[in-house]
C-alpha cells in the first residue's frame, strides 16, 4: 500500500508550512510521498518549500512551481502525474491498493485521520473515493457533506436567496441538514479539501475534469465515480482541521462569482442538460450585478 498526497498552493505560505509539518509528524509510519504544485505565489511560498525539501520532508517532497495560476484541477491533476514517474518500475505497486490524497494547504492533521480513512478504503474495495470529517479552528464539525447540485438550489446561491431562504427544501437537502456527521455513510459527494482516491478509481475517471478552473471539481469527479460504479464515503475520524478558503478568500468577489458561474455551469451543462443549464445561463446577469454591489462595498479603499 502506497499514499501520494497531492496539495495545490496559492499565497497561503504560513498555513502551508504547517500543513506539511503535521503530515511530517501524524504520517511517520505510512509509505507517503507528498507533491506541492505552487501556483506562481507571490509570497515565498517555494523558498520555504525548498527548505522543507532540505530538511522535515527529504526525499519526500517534490514541488512544482508554475509560473501562472493553473487553477485547481489541472494543477492537481500535475501533481500526480508528477508523483506517477516515482511510481515506474514499481511493478508491485497494484493500482486497487494505491491511493491519491488531494489535501488542501489550509489543513493540519492532528490525530491518525489519514491512516483511519486508508484502512476504510483498503478493506472496501468498492469504495472509489473516502473524506473524513473535517474540523473548524475551534474543534467544532464543520458540514463538509452535500448532495449533488440541483438547478432550483444552484439558482438560489446564485442569487444568494441561500442566505433568506435556507430551509427552502431543494438547498436543505442539498446542503446535507439531516446527515449525521457520526456515522459512516455512502453519501454523493464529499469536499475536496481532504479526498482520498483509489488510485484504479482515478485512473478509470482520468483524473479531474480541467474545464473547472475552481469549484465543482470533487463533485464532477464524485458524480462520475458513481456513474462508473464507484463508491463515495464520509469516515468519522478525528484528526483533521480545514481553515477554509484562505486562498480563494484573497480573491476579489466579483471573481469570485465569475469563477463559480463558470463551474456551475460546466457542471449543469455535463450532467443536466441544455435545458438545465440554459435556465442558470439567463440568471447570469442578476447574480454578476449582485457580486458586484457586494464587491463595491467590501472593496478596500485607497488610503491617502
Amino acid at each position: 500500500m502506497s499514499l501520494s498526497i497531492v496539495i495545490v498552493s496559492w499565497n497561503v505560505r504560513p498555513l502551508l508550512e504547517r500543513c506539511l509539518l503535521s503530515i511530517a509528524s501524524h504520517l511517520s509510519n505510512t509509505e507517503y510521498r507528498v507533491v506541492v504544485v505552487d501556483n506562481d505565489s507571490t509570497d515565498q511560498t517555494v523558498a520555504m518549500l525548498k527548505t522543507l525539501q532540505r530538511k522535515q520532508l527529504r526525499g519526500l517532497l517534490t514541488i512544482v512551481a508554475n509560473t501562472h495560476n493553473a487553477g485547481f484541477a489541472t494543477a492537481c491533476n500535475q501533481g500526480v502525474a508528477t508523483l506517477e514517474r516515482f511510481r515506474k518500475g514499481k511493478s508491485s505497486i497494484d493500482p486497487a491498493n494505491d491511493y491519491i490524497l488531494l489535501l488542501n494547504p489550509d489543513t493540519e492533521l492532528h490525530g491518525p485521520a489519514i491512516q483511519t480513512l486508508l484502512g476504510f478504503i483498503e478493506k472496501h474495495q468498492r469504495v472509489g473515493v473516502a473524506g473524513p470529517t473535517l474540523f473548524d479552528q475551534e474543534g467544532k464539525i464543520q458540514r463538509s457533506i452535500r448532495r449533488f447540485p440541483g438547478v432550483v438550489s444552484q439558482a438560489m446561491v446564485m442569487l444568494k436567496l441561500h442566505h433568506f431562504f435556507s430551509r427552502f427544501p431543494a438547498y436543505h437537502n442539498y446542503v446535507a441538514v439531516d446527515l449525521d456527521y457520526k456515522k459512516q455513510q455512502m453519501v454523493e459527494q464529499i469536499q475536496g479539501a481532504c479526498f482520498m482516491v483509489r488510485r484504479a478509481c482515478w485512473n478509470a475517471l482520468e483524473g479531474l475534469d480541467e474545464h473547472f478552473f475552481l469549484w465543482f471539481e470533487e463533485v464532477d469527479f464524485c458524480k462520475r465515480a458513481w456513474q462508473k460504479g464507484w463508491e463515495v464515503h464520509y469516515v468519522p475520524t478525528p484528526g483533521v482541521a480545514h481553515y477554509g478558503g484562505e486562498s480563494f478568500s484573497q480573491v476579489w468577489s466579483l471573481a469570485k462569482q465569475r469563477y463559480y458561474h463558470a463551474s456551475i455551469l460546466w457542471y449543469v451543462a455535463k450532467h443536466k442538460g441544455f435545458f438545465a443549464w440554459f435556465a442558470l445561463w439567463l440568471l447570469q446577469p442578476i447574480g454578476i450585478l449582485l457580486a458586484l454591489v457586494a464587491s463595491t462595498l467590501q472593496r478596500p479603499r485607497p488610503t491617502s
